[in-house]
């Protein structure tokens, strides 16, 4: 995380609050407030005629109109009257309003509707809504929300006035915005912060194993690779990686890293990996769940934002989902890759618990099965893929045997993909246990630009809990 000085926060701060104009007025002015009301008089009752948002640029026409007003122009033949407290001679940066706290003291400068404009995000919708929730919403009201979820018994739906700037952000949402790689959403089942930027070298993996010098330091390594079931790798033991071997390779079809996404990306993601705006719909309100519903001692929680509860997302447009099956066939179609934020699954609809592999399934369901998805930005050479599939033995981390698929997506004889799958004995321990030995370990590698890269590792859940 960047850090910055707690004083420079101060100096950021006071830019904002203590204006110093400059002695020249055609020199250009910013907006420094977060959606600023543009009136026809220089009056605090005069008629708002129009809006503008944190960073707009302003020609100065005068300085002092009367009542703490300057008049602007803006846009292309805009004019009219703005507080000028709310303008500064320099735009402010996302760092100096996106971060509540710097070096574990509060940032005075920290705005969530100010870092909203700068860089829309539905996290920071999310954020601006709890802002106006605690500057808007009465003790009194928000005991009343609560009085009501405790005597109801159940999970309770709310209302709130609509704030016009809050119903202007989510219009920006709707209208579509760019994802950035510096702003990963936040997951729907917890605060993790994910980099797609690049998927790690199988190569890089295997030399921090052999420099670890117990399974902390190896556990420590791998927190700074980002992919999908990670967790499940950082759980094996340095044999299982001596052990697991990978074909050669040279250059083929993927040339770069970013071609490939794994099938657990969000629309933020994709959208600042291909360039794609992606927008994003609330679907819902925002729910009180009564005291005691977890815990006998819980004072009751409300999942949502103000008037915002479910969120959808996806792109504006579509990209690539390719289905790799076991058999070489490549499946593709178009997805807009959904997403977004659903805060309670009870009264919002999303529940992502699902038995089996997360991105394929079992031998049972199909004759050649799905072995996993990813997106692409661009379609694949051939519907089919030569496979040559291999099975051996692998006594290792309680496995028993494995197999290894290896694809050749455009017949040039080179292997593109590497699907190895772990098959452990029968689980007597688990809640629905499988009658023989089950094949429930995927770990997926991709050929980019001569060198293999980790996917995902995909692992069988039996029961998920829910």
């Amino acid at each position: 995380m960047l850090i910055i000085s707690y004083r420079h926060a101060m100096l950021a701060a006071a830019v904002v609050v203590n204006l110093a104009w400059a002695a020249d007025e055609s020199a250009p002015q910013y907006v420094v407030g977060s959606w600023v009301n543009v009136r026809a008089q220089a009056a605090a009752d005069g008629a708002v005629i129009d809006h503008i948002i944190v960073n707009t640029p302003v020609r100065l026409a005068n300085a002092a109109a009367g009542n703490g007003f300057c008049e602007i122009g803006y846009g292309a033949d805009k004019r009219g009257f703005v507080t000028c407290r709310l303008l500064g001679e320099k735009p402010l940066s996302l760092l100096e309003v996106d971060m509540p706290e710097i070096n574990g003291k509060s940032n005075p400068a920290y705005s969530a509707t100010r870092a909203f404009w700068i860089q829309p995000s539905v996290d920071r919708l999310l954020a601006a809504g709890q802002y106006f929730e605690s500057t808007m919403l009465k003790p009194r009201e928000l005991e009343a929300e609560r009085k009501a979820a405790k005597e109801s018994g159940g999970v309770v739906k709310v209302r709130r006035f609509p704030i016009p700037e809050f119903e202007a952000m989510k219009a920006q949402l709707k209208s579509g915005v760019m994802g950035s790689l510096a702003d990963p959403p936040t997951l729907p089942y917890g605060p993790f912060k994910l980099n797609y930027q690049s998927m790690p070298k199988w190569a890089d993996i295997k030399a921090i194993v052999g420099s670890a010098k117990n399974n902390a330091d190896f556990y420590n390594a791998l927190l700074k690779f980002s992919f999908v079931g990670s967790w499940s790798l950082r759980n094996q033991p340095g044999d299982f990686f001596r052990l697991l071997e990978l074909p050669p390779i040279k250059k083929s079809h993927f040339r770069e890293v970013n071609q490939v996404i794994s099938p657990d990306v969000m629309p933020e993601t994709a959208s600042s990996l291909f360039g794609i705006p992606y927008m994003a719909v609330v679907k819902g309100t925002p729910s009180w769940v009564p005291p005691g519903h977890y815990s006998g001692d819980d004072p009751g929680y409300i999942f949502g934002a103000w008037d915002v509860g479910a969120i959808e997302t996806h792109l504006v447009s579509p990209i690539r989902r390719h289905t790799v099956h076991s058999d070489g066939t490549l499946h593709s179609e178009s997805s807009s890759v959904s997403g977004g934020r659903f805060p309670h699954p009870d009264t919002d609809g999303y529940n992502d618990c699902k038995e089996g592999f997360a991105w394929g399934e079992s031998d049972k369901v199909v004759n050649h099965p799905p072995l996993f998805y990813y997106f692409s930005k661009h379609d694949l050479p051939r519907k089919k893929a030569t496979v040559n599939r291999k099975k051996s033995k692998f006594p290792v981390a309680g496995f028993i045997g494995a197999e290894t698929f290896r694809f050749d997506v455009d017949g040039d004889g080179v292997d593109d993909i590497v699907v190895w799958v772990g098959t452990r004995p029968p689980d007597v321990e688990a809640i629905n246990p499988p009658e023989l030995a089950q094949a429930d370990y995927r770990v997926v590698f991709f050929n980019i630009a001569g060198e293999w890269h980790l996917l995902l590792v995909d692992v069988v859940t039996y029961s998920c809990g829910c």
